[in-house]
């Protein structure tokens, strides 16, 4: 059964998809990024979209494999160990944000005894 494909059809079908894509004013805030054979792109084309998206907005990167064997890019670096300093700071700088609790010393702060029964 055949069906026909009307200007409608192709709008509605557009919209839908174009609300899934994720566009490259995402890839702004992202510190790396996988392939995924679901983008629909070969490694190679995946790379080379990725490679003009880092000429076009002047950000630095490397290619290299993440812990699952995909290929991944790494934003902000042009090496891994320099991506492992990148990490670091921004993770110096989180945990700076957050109020640091402190604990009580039980040495320093003696704590009331309490006796159960009878004193003597």
């Amino acid at each position: 059964m055949k069906k026909k494909i009307t200007k409608k059809t192709i709008e509605i079908f557009e919209n839908e998809y174009e609300a899934l894509l994720v566009t490259e004013s995402e890839w702004d805030d992202q510190r790396a990024m996988a392939y995924h054979c679901v983008t629909g792109l070969l490694v190679g084309d995946w790379m080379n979209l990725v490679r003009e998206y880092c000429e076009r907005s002047g950000r630095k990167h490397f290619f290299g494999i993440n812990n699952y064997g995909a290929v991944t890019v790494f934003f902000d670096c042009e090496s891994a160990e320099e991506f492992q300093q990148l990490l670091r700071a921004e993770y110096r700088e989180e945990s700076a944000k957050i109020p640091q609790l402190e604990f009580l010393n039980p040495k320093q702060h003696p704590r009331k005894r309490r006796y159960y029964g009878k004193d003597t």
